[in-house]
């Protein structure tokens, strides 16, 4: 242990010497170079930035504007238009099923007022 604490202490010393004349041979670089080794700073662009307008969505369809282009005309209420339509809870096979009772006020294409009274799915 006693070897190394002379050893250590070269070290220390040459170390402690280096920083000092690094130290001094940047104190006694000109004024006029030194400040060509620092880069100058950047002036960023200042960007001016506008308000993003704002899109209204479109507004929604009307509840009867929904009802006339989903819904077959020649009823009342709404009997949506399919390939085949029948009365909920009735023996038909769809795919498209209504409950009713639902009027009918043109042509009856889905056969759902059985009695013809103008009332049909009762």
């Amino acid at each position: 242990m006693k070897r190394f604490v002379p050893i250590l202490l070269i070290l220390f010393l040459s170390i402690s010497c280096s920083q000092e004349r690094i130290s001094r041979s940047i104190n006694t670089i000109p004024a006029n170079q030194q400040s060509s080794l620092i880069p100058p700073k950047k002036e960023t662009p200042k960007v001016q930035l506008s308000p993003t307008p704002t899109r209204q969505p479109p507004p929604l369809p009307k509840s009867s504007e929904i009802t006339k282009s989903n819904c077959d005309p020649n009823y009342t209420g709404c009997v949506p238009i399919a390939s085949d339509v029948d009365c909920a809870g009735g023996k038909g096979n769809g795919p498209a099923y209504v409950k009713g009772p639902i009027k009918v006020i043109g042509v009856d294409i889905y056969e759902l007022d059985r009695n013809r009274d103008g009332i049909a799915c009762e």
